[in-house]
């Protein structure tokens, strides 16, 4: 009888209403998840470069760390490994091991078939909010679809292909996300006691992508240059050098923060080369296709995605041209907004996409396997131009 009347308490409609967002999301994630592992009965992984992760993780669940190559690992000379410097296996082995606490007699590679799909559709968590704070709910579930079924993200992140594109884009949506949360409660609240705590989790999502991928750099210069065009702004506004800086400084104050906290979780375990290489990525990332004097072979030069880049035209197609022109009329839209009505939440918005977008096109262009970092920029750029258009139908809007 309790059970009825709780039940004839709760207001479904109110409730769907307000966490279709949840619903929505959770739906993203099992079906990104079922639609990249669908039907994958072969007895080998989808790529020869997936079995060199898979000795990495395995070593960490045998012994704890990853052990040396031997010399015929990086032939003809060999090469060594420190362990620590990888976060990419040490989440997938660790995932495994606390797995087989449950599930004894499970498999690497049965785990191999589905934890891949499962990372990137968990990528739909952070781009979800991500949208939501740069524009609203809808967009942040929109967008969190476009980005999982976006056509170079899902030829690249297949179940039972363990590369590193899956954690390259979740970790890199993470450290925005987290960053952007603590910039903009700084940045309307101050350096509050929670202000600070979301300031140092910001760094430590910033350090875990640093773990990440050697192309780290990307999203500090992506956060760097959306402060610097703020300040910029700043500047022009006030016609003030020090009055700019100082209307933007709580925003300045948290990169500042956040970087301090990045480097001293990196520096001491991967070396000063973080911060030359933070500063000068952009300028060398070319040189990610050269033969230079690394361990031969070099894998750069032998991946066919790195020999040449995609070209604008194949960058476009790859992130869908419709959503690619959407993108487009929302950055126009935003800057529109952003002069006539000089409002701060359209300016970082612009802001923010602007610089996401340049980014991966440059990348692309450098190396066509380098597209999937484009899919962001695009899908939110594109979610917020059809919220927008909803907004509008629906009379909330004009």
């Amino acid at each position: 009888m309790k059970i009825k009347e709780i039940a004839g308490r709760i207001n479904v409609p109110e409730l769907g209403k307000k966490y279709w967002p949840f619903i929505a999301i959770v739906f993203i994630i099992f079906l990104a998840t079922y639609a990249r592992t669908v039907n994958y009965n072969y007895p080998y992984l989808r790529n020869v470069d997936s079995y060199n992760f898979v000795y990495e993780m395995q070593q960490i669940v045998d012994h704890g760390h990853i052990l040396p190559y031997t010399n015929l690992s990086l032939a003809p000379n060999g090469s060594s490994k420190p362990a620590g410097m990888d976060l990419y296996p040490y989440s997938m082995a660790y995932s495994f091991g606390l797995l087989r606490l449950f599930v004894p007699n499970y498999s690497m590679f049965e785990f191999l078939v589905w934890a891949p799909a499962l990372m990137i559709a968990m990528a739909a968590i952070p781009i979800y909010f991500i949208g939501k704070m740069l524009y609203d709910r809808r967009t942040g579930v929109m967008a969190a679809f476009f980005v999982v079924f976006n056509l170079a993200v899902v030829s690249r992140t297949m179940g039972a292909d363990p590369g590193r594109n899956s954690a390259v884009l979740l970790f890199s949506f993470i450290a925005i996300a987290l960053f952007l949360y603590a910039y903009k409660y700084v940045n309307k609240n101050g350096f509050s006691p929670r202000g600070i705590m979301l300031t140092v989790i910001a760094g430590i999502g910033l350090a875990a992508w640093g773990y990440t991928w050697i192309g780290f750099w990307y999203v500090v210069w992506l956060l760097a240059g959306f402060i610097f065009l703020k300040t910029v702004i700043r500047i022009a506004h006030s016609r003030s050098i020090a009055k700019g800086i100082k209307a933007e400084k709580r925003a300045i104050m948290t990169f500042i923060a956040a970087m301090i906290i990045f480097f001293a979780l990196t520096v001491p375990v991967l070396g000063t080369g973080m911060i030359t290489n933070t500063v000068s990525g952009p300028f060398s990332f070319s040189g990610i296709k050269g033969e230079g004097e690394s361990a031969f072979p070099n894998v750069y030069v032998s991946v066919a995605e790195l020999q040449s880049g995609g070209g604008v035209v194949t960058v476009i197609q790859s992130s869908n041209v419709m959503l690619f022109l959407f993108m487009i009329f929302s950055l126009a839209y935003l800057l529109y907004l952003a002069y006539k009505k000089r409002d701060a939440v359209h300016i970082d918005t612009f802001l923010l996409l602007l610089i996401w977008f340049a980014g991966p096109v440059y990348a692309s262009l450098i190396g066509v396997r380098f597209e999937i970092l484009f899919a962001a920029p695009v899908a939110l750029g594109a979610a917020i131009f059809i919220s927008k258009a909803f907004k509008v139908l629906d009379g909330e809007d004009d």
